[in-house]
């Protein structure tokens, strides 16, 4: 994947959608009820996408969300080199 900002058109991912957050499209897909919410954040190349399988199983008990953080997955790009004092302070 390229981070080409002048782009803005992102394929839709196959299932969740896009929350905007601080003018930005992040990918959110929740599912399940009550709580706690286990939110399932992703790293190590790997996006929210590929934890389908784990959500799917806490659902059945509790709220599971899986997300893109922006720059990553189905998210919208951001500029590039981030500080790590700018990736820790995205949510």
């Amino acid at each position: 994947m390229t981070n080409d900002l002048t782009s803005s058109v992102r394929p839709a991912p196959p299932v969740g959608g896009f929350r905007e957050i601080d003018g930005r499209r992040v990918f959110v897909h929740r599912s399940g009820s009550g709580g706690p919410a286990v939110v399932f954040l992703t790293g190590a190349g790997a996006v929210g996408l590929d934890y389908c399988g784990v959500q799917q199983g806490v659902s059945q008990f509790t709220t599971a969300v899986v997300y893109d953080r922006g720059g990553t997955g189905s998210s919208d790009p951001l500029p590039l080199p981030r500080t790590a004092a700018a990736v820790t302070s995205d949510s």
